[in-house]
């Protein structure tokens, strides 16, 4: 019967890889490293993108518009 060598998973933030014979121990090694990457996903339009790149190159605080501002603050 053939035996596992080891299975692999990675960590789709920082790329580490996790290894094991088991296959559900590799599995849940990567999961727990995702989970524990200090990440928020904020839901962003497009134009509310290009208004942040805009304001990081030139500091101009009217490319900001204040529904793009109360989107940003309900993630503190």
């Amino acid at each position: 019967m053939p035996e596992a060598v080891e299975y692999k998973y990675k960590c789709t933030i920082c790329g580490k890889i996790f290894s094991d014979k088991d296959i559900f121990k590799a599995e849940k090694k990567a999961l727990h490293c995702e989970q524990n990457h200090d990440i928020v996903y904020v839901p962003l339009q497009k134009s509310w993108v290009r208004a942040l790149i805009g304001f990081i190159q030139t500091g101009e605080k009217g490319l900001i518009s204040k529904e793009l501002m109360d989107t940003l603050r309900s993630y503190r």
